[in-house]
């Protein structure tokens, strides 16, 4: 055989722990092999022919001795300490060594890398022959091998198994005993064989079943070479944590089953007694296990004998796995009892009061799911079963249903909460104090229109109560000089609130209403006292002294009140009798608030049956039918008051009428109330019907006498006022006829008109009036048009116009006669008045009136005015033209005078003249004016004379407003400051005229240059007179800054670049400093003068350390303005730090452990170009820590204050000094030869075990095998040797096996040569 090549390493992975240099020999030449071929004092075999030995420093040639541990690499690359090695025993003979054999021969581990074989140790029988072997043990030393001998193939190692699955707890499936189709990522494997072999087990995920409990899948894996890992399980647990199903009872099975009455089962006491026995079936229940569920009421059981009071029982169903469900069954046993919340250990508690003469109360828990936290205000909705309250600490009022089992949230509130709160259970509604938001709020049940009602003159409201018979809202308010009782009408709250009770008040807390007896009662914890007044606040009386106490909440029942006490008890008082005891509870009650009573009256009501009204008519479809009253839209309805009954007091209230009122037309529903005196209620109605059966009633019109149209025979649209309709039904009634007012035709003589009206309910009525038609229009004239006369002038204004005769007052006038017409066609008669045609008509104006008369002594009349007029014009004769100047100034001439002109006129008319300058009365301004007379006779004839007074003007204007001295900046980028602005200087003069002042410059378009100015302004007047005083001085200064640019370009060796407005450089390498440099900045001026630049702190190619800096320059130009620019820049350290980690550590395992234990080293020093201090870390501790055996990578890293971190490493190698121990040796034994044969064959011992400090598995080996051996007769020794994978050996073991008897067998020894 030439050689073997492997299919993959075998044997057992160890950790190398130290070199031990080997020499390499030649097997040919025995002498050592060149370290030509020597690769990190290994050797590579590079030709199939090639022989080597490796011996161990201190052996010779041929003297390496049985069970020598050899390090083997079997990677293609170097072995470095701490690396997976190979381990193999191997023997040789040396001539003087019990296992001397003929041919002795060692199979060593082996590998293939590369094509090329690597090999540690071999042994050749033949100089020149290379064998190499792999297999899972080693032959004995003196075994003769044949060459039959079949080696195992070299594979020998197993798959690995990865991404095992971690165990896992899955719930069963719905509806279900177990779980299907569980999922898990299944495991993969790999083998150093290059294959992919697939795990499998019993399960597949995604696709499977488990029943409640664990099951163990297991995985396997096997490649083909039959090597197989079963190292993967894991656990499945399915458990069951599905709820049963549980149905409650809906209903009891006492005998004693009431009704049901508000949605809550009522259950009747047992026949004299104040507690029911009450029964229920077993709720129905089932689960997914199919196993026995269990079920347990809470607090109460069927067939128990409970309280009165409001109970929900609670049903729990419990599988057999321990998962529960729930379900709930509430009723109310008859009798009274009371709410009780308490504050600490937080809960509402409820207890039966019975008859109100017990001395203690005993409390049990009145909602049994519903988690509170500090409630505090309490009240029941009789009408839904539902019990509201207010919590402090959840800042809420909240409410359960008995009915639903539903719990809600009604009101949230940000901050604070209520203290007290009270239910309108007939409107629906809950009314609150808000203590911390000081005010008074309600909302409507369903959680809707929440509205503030009151939020000032509130301090710290506290109590409050509703009185639904009269319609009022009560309240306390403790605060600090507020103390009072105040109440308010609900239809009209602001304008009736009524402070009742304002004195001898400190903590009025809690507040009842007795309203049958018209009483309010209150309990205050400031006074100490229980205290009583009327509704309306009169009649207050003490009812008892409560020192030592603090008393919050009160309630009513019977003749009794009863109270909570902070300290923990519940009192009561007759408020009768004043005689006080103290209602002791069952230890449950340690913080008592809120306190409600429900008073368990049986009230009944009956609605009337008829009404006693005289105008009853009768009944149809369950409608009672009444008319109206006479004259009246309303029926006075009265009926006899509605049967009730009850154990107590009852207030019936009808809505929306009571007997006796007066209720209109139309059908209505009357609601009868009945109000308990516990506050429960129950309602019945009837319904009326109010019929109209009276006619309306008419006025109409008076009659009415009117005339025929102008030149018609017949009254067109003729006006009247409709009827007035009146009707008992109020009706807005509009009467109906042929005619229409302002619309028609009559004739003359009478017409009647005829008007009927019919109300909604079809009664009727007419009224009637008459229109009679006279024929009162005149006849028609018309007067002469054509007039003569021989001064006619024309016609104007309805006038004949002529003129007098020459020299006479009078004119000569002549018309023709009037034409005349009428529309009856009769004759007309004409009459004329005073003057005739043909008369002489004085000045004046005259009315010439003709009269025509038709057949019934219609009249008409016409008329011409005839204006006799006088045109002769008066003569004036005017004083002569005057010539003055203006008053000193003024431009006016005042007071000029002369003689009024002389008037003559042909009427010898007395005429004084007329002007609109009146002589030494007068005002004239510069120039020349006419002076204009007239006059005018009675006739307004006009004359007319003029003469001129002439003004001249001597003053000089005046110039104002001259701008003051002023001081402007030059403009931008100029040196000069252009379009200076100022208010331009107005003039003025006793002419009235505006002269414009000027000057060499303008307002808003102008050049100044740096320095001052002066500005002059000129005036004159249009009489040449000037005026020059005033001149104003613009001083011109520069005040505009210089332009700075900053540099743009930086440089350094280390520029990273720029980012969010800063450039930025890395330190100098081994720096903490950057050094930069950069460009000087850019600057110009407007004055173009010399602008001089300082830097901030830094200049360019200064080192500048660690960190972001504002680089700021400064420019100035020759007037000392200044202008100022930056630049950010970022110095980073991007160096990491250098670590210097101690030598590499080689120590030992700690006596009889697998580790080396508190090894010690210095840490590493740390350098950073930052300087810092910077401390190493590492997961490994010096002197405080725990090393496996062999090589371990300590990992120290160091980062500076700029996160950048480095790095070192040193190795911690632990070798193994301890041997293995053997225990259980064999004892010696003492056989006989088998049957025929002169030795023993398959002689049995007990194997011994051997332990080891390195935990390692370690089995004890020998020439013989227990049970599979042939011995000789005589002694054999057997001989146990171990050692564990750092070569420690133990050959303390040996027994004797003596073979006793003969033998006739002869020996043969067999050689063998292996090529």
């Amino acid at each position: 055989m030439s050689s073997i090549t492997p299919d993959g390493p075998c044997d057992t992975d160890l950790v190398l722990t130290e070199w031990q240099r080997s020499i390499l020999y030649d097997l040919g030449s025995e002498s050592p092999i060149s370290d030509d071929f020597i690769i990190d004092g290994w050797y590579k075999l590079r030709n199939e022919g090639d022989r080597i030995d490796i011996r161990m420093p201190t052996s010779t040639p041929g003297n390496l001795k049985c069970g020598t541990v050899f390090p083997v690499w079997i990677d293609d690359t170097y072995p470095e300490l701490g690396d997976p090695i190979k381990s193999v025993t191997g023997c040789i003979d040396d001539g003087a060594d019990p296992c001397a054999v003929t041919v002795p021969i060692s199979l060593l581990a082996c590998s293939t890398v590369n094509n090329d074989l690597y090999f540690v140790h071999n042994f050749v029988d033949t100089p020149g022959t290379l064998i190499g072997y792999c297999t899972d043990s080693l032959l004995p030393c003196d075994t003769n091998v044949t060459s039959s001998l079949e080696f195992p193939p070299c594979d020998q190692e197993a798959p690995d198994i990865f991404n095992c699955p971690m165990d896992m707890i899955v719930n069963t499936t719905t509806g279900e005993v177990f779980a299907i189709n569980v999922t898990w990522m299944e495991p993969s494997a790999t083998d150093n064989s290059g294959e992919t072999p697939v795990p499998v087990a019993d399960y597949t995920s995604g696709d499977n079943m488990f029943s409640i409990g664990d099951t163990t899948v297991q995985y396997n894996v096997s490649d083909s070479a039959g090597n197989f890992n079963d190292s993967c399980s894991f656990v499945v647990t399915v458990e069951d944590n599905e709820r049963p199903v549980i149905d409650c009872p809906t209903n009891v099975t006492s005998n004693n089953y009431n009704q049901t009455r508000f949605g809550l089962i009522v259950i009747s006491t047992d026949e004299g007694n104040s507690l029911a026995t009450v029964t229920w079936n077993p709720p129905v229940t089932s689960d997914n296990s199919n196993g026995i569920v269990t079920v347990v009421s809470s607090p109460y059981e069927s067939g128990d004998i409970i309280p009165s009071g409001v109970h929900t029982i609670t049903f729990t169903a419990t599988d057999p796995t321990g998962n529960s469900d729930n379900c709930d069954l509430s009723f109310r046993v008859q009798g009274d009892f009371m709410f009780v919340a308490n504050l600490d250990s937080p809960g509402i508690y409820m207890s039966s009061i019975g008859s109100g003469n017990a001395t203690a109360l005993t409390f049990t828990q009145a909602i049994q799911n519903v988690q509170l936290t500090r409630p505090v205000a309490i009240d029941y909705d009789v009408t839904t079963s539902a019990l509201y309250w207010s919590d402090v600490t959840t800042s809420s009022i909240e409410y359960y249903s008995f009915v639903t089992k539903q719990h809600k949230v009604l009101v949230s509130f940000e901050t604070g909460g209520v203290d007290g709160l009270t239910i309108d259970g007939f409107g629906n509604k809950l009314y609150w104090t808000s203590t911390s938001e000081d005010r008074i709020e309600v909302i409507n049940l369903d959680g809707t229109d929440r509205t503030v009602l009151f939020d000032m003159k509130l301090v710290e409201p506290r109590a409050i109560k509703i009185d639904t018979v009269n319609g009022y809202l009560y309240w306390t308010d403790w605060g600090p000089g507020n103390e009072m009782i105040e109440r308010a009408k609900l239809n009209d709250l602001n304008a009736t609130r009524t402070a009742l009770v304002t004195t001898g008040l400190v903590y009025p807390n809690g507040l009842v209403l007795s309203v049958p007896d018209g009483k309010m009662y209150w309990c205050d914890a400031g006074t100490d006292k229980i205290e009583e007044a009327n509704l309306d606040g009169t009649n207050r009386t003490t009812i008892l002294d409560v020192t030592g106490q603090h008393p919050f909440a009160i309630d009513i029942y019977k003749n009794y009140l009863y109270w909570s006490d902070w300290s923990g008890d519940v009192y009561k008082v007759n408020r009768r009798t004043g005689i006080s005891s103290i209602q002791t509870n069952d230890g449950r009650l340690n913080f008592p608030g809120g306190l409600y009573i429900f008073t368990d009256n049986v009230l009944t009501i009956d609605c009337p049956t008829n009404v006693t009204s005289d105008n009853y008519i009768g009944e149809e479809f369950g409608l009672i039918q009444i008319t109206t009253d006479e004259g009246s839209p309303n029926a006075t309805v009265t009926w006899d008051p509605p049967v009730t009954s009850d154990n107590g007091t009852v207030t019936v209230v009808s809505s929306p009428y009571e007997s006796g009122d007066m209720i209109p037309i139309g059908t209505h529903a009357i609601t009868f109330t009945a109000i308990g005196s516990a506050g429960n209620i129950e309602t019945c109605d009837f319904y009326i019907k109010v019929e109209d059966n009276e006619d309306p009633v008419l006025v109409c019109s008076p009659n009415i006498t009117t005339t025929t149209a102008d030149g018609s025979d017949q009254a067109v649209n003729v006006s009247w006022t409709d009827p007035i309709v009146n009707d008992n039904s109020g009706e807005g009634i509009t009467p109906t006829s042929k005619y229409n007012s302002g619309n028609n035709l009559f004739n003359i003589g009478s017409t009647d008109v005829i008007y009927d009206a019919v109300d909604s309910s079809g009664n009727a009525a007419t009224c009637t009036f008459t229109i009679t038609v006279t024929d009162n229009e005149s006849p028609m004239i018309d007067c002469p048009t054509n007039v003569t006369s021989n001064n006619y002038i024309g016609e104007g204004y309805g006038l004949v116009n002529v003129s007098t005769d020459i020299g006479s007052p009078n004119a000569t006038v002549t018309w023709d006669p009037p034409v005349t017409s009428d529309n009856t066609g009769g004759l007309v008669s004409v009459m004329s008045s005073s003057l005739e045609s043909g008369d002489m008509i004085p000045y004046g104006t005259h009315t010439i009136t003709f009269t025509a008369t038709d057949p019934y002594g219609n009249i008409d009349t016409c008329d011409f005015g005839l204006n006799v007029e006088d045109n002769e014009d008066p003569v004036l004769v005017c004083p002569p033209n005057i010539t003055t100047t203006t008053a000193d100034g003024s431009n006016q001439a005042l007071n000029v005078s002369w003689t009024d002109p002389i008037v003559i006129d042909n009427s010898d008319e007395d005429i004084t003249p007329r002007s609109n300058h009146i002589p030494g009365n007068n005002e004239f301004y510069i120039g020349r004016t006419d002076v204009i007379y007239d006059a005018v006779d009675s006739s307004g004839n006009a004359g007319t004379c003029t003469f001129t007074v002439t003004v001249t003007d001597p003053e000089a204007p005046d110039i104002i407003d001259c701008p003051m001295d002023m001081i402007v900046n030059t403009t931008t980028g100029e040196v000069f400051a252009i379009n200076v602005t100022w208010m331009e200087p107005t003039a003025t003069d006793n002419s009235g005229e505006a002269p414009v002042p000027l000057a060499d410059y303008t307002s808003g378009d102008n050049m100044f240059s740096i320095g001052n100015t002066t500005v002059q302004y000129n005036v004159s007047d249009s009489a040449g007179n000037f005026d020059d005083s005033c001149s104003f001085v613009i001083s011109v200064e520069d005040n505009e800054s210089p332009l700075i640019d900053c540099p743009t370009n930086v440089t350094s060796n280390n520029y990273i670049g720029e980012g969010y407005g800063l450039v930025n450089v890395s330190t100098d390498i081994g720096s903490p400093n950057a050094t930069v440099t950069w460009n000087p900045p850019e600057t110009s001026d407007n004055t173009g003068g010399l602008v001089t630049v300082m830097s901030s702190s830094f200049e360019s190619g200064d080192m500048i350390p660690y960190g972001t800096h504002t680089i700021t320059f400064t420019a100035t130009d020759p007037y000392g303005n200044i202008d100022t620019c930056d630049f950010g820049l970022n110095v980073e350290d991007n160096e990491d730090p250098v670590l210097v980690c101690p030598p590499n550590i080689t120590t030992t395992t700690a006596d009889g452990s697998d580790q080396a234990v508190n090894v010690n080293w210095t840490d590493p020093i740390v350098i950073d170009n930052s300087g810092e201090d910077i401390t190493p870390t590492s997961k490994f501790n010096p002197g405080n820590n725990q090393f496996d055996i062999g090589r371990t990578d300590v990992i120290y890293d160091a980062v500076d204050s700029s996160s950048n971190a480095g790095t070192c490493t040193f190795t911690v190698t632990v070798t193994d000094p301890e041997a293995p121990d053997i225990i259980d040796c064999p004892m010696d034994i003492i056989v006989n030869t088998t049957t025929g044969e002169a030795f023993v064959i398959n002689v049995t011992w007990m194997e011994p075990s051997a332990t080891d400090n390195s935990r390692e598995s370690l089995v004890p080996v020998a020439d013989y095998t227990s049970g599979d051996n042939m011995f000789p007769i005589g002694n054999t020794t057997v001989q146990y040797n171990v050692s564990d994978s750092a070569g420690n050996f133990n050959d303390s073991c040996s027994f004797v096996i003596t073979v006793e008897g003969k033998t006739t067998v002869p020996l043969v020894e067999i050689k063998i040569a292996l090529q």
